[in-house]
């Protein structure tokens, strides 16, 4: 004889696994990581959403309001992907970006170019938070008041300075009358 608990979780199974509407591009990687697969592009640091005053030097990230909703995520640390190139850095969110769609993210121009070329504008990538308790094994900002005093950092190279003082942000063929993020 089956009980009802089992016929109830059975059941709730199969209504879960057809939910309508479940995004494609987010994938559970191990145990309590959710890997978010979205478009990145590069702007101008400066005061971020959360509170600090970060550099186009420090490894920071802006995400969307849909993820940031009341800044809880701020400070914590993400790993993003470069996807055409395999090619990762580690960022702190600082940011948020209301013109980004759910999935996609801001990156600092160092942040940026650590994983790929500056002149395309835009790159396909995949990012992850890192649990609240992560402390990264690389100098980038381990404080939280402020940008970091260091211009290196372990495992990325500061990008060289490009001749063209125009900020990629966000393209061209997405731009809108509304700036796209904070």
């Amino acid at each position: 004889m089956v009980s009802i608990t089992t016929t109830l979780l059975v059941g709730l199974n199969i209504l879960l696994s057809n939910v309508a509407g479940a995004p494609n591009d987010v994938q559970v990687k191990r145990a309590g990581e959710i890997t978010h697969t979205g478009i990145s592009f590069f702007g101008p640091a400066g005061l971020g959403a959360c509170g600090f005053v970060d550099t186009d030097n420090d490894l920071i990230v802006g995400i969307s309001t849909l993820i940031f909703g009341t800044g809880g995520n701020c400070n914590q640390f993400m790993q993003v992907t470069n996807i055409a190139n395999g090619k990762s850095v580690i960022v702190r969110t600082r940011d948020s970006c209301t013109g980004c769609g759910r999935d996609d993210i801001v990156l600092s121009r160092s942040a940026f170019a650590s994983i790929g070329d500056i002149n395309l504008g835009e790159l396909n990538v995949q990012w992850h938070f890192e649990a609240k308790d992560f402390t990264p094994t690389s100098s980038i900002p381990a404080s939280t008041q402020g940008p970091s005093s260091s211009s290196s950092r372990a495992g990325v190279t500061t990008p060289p300075s490009s001749s063209s003082s125009e900020v990629i942000f966000p393209p061209r063929a997405l731009q809108t009358t509304t700036p796209c993020c904070d």
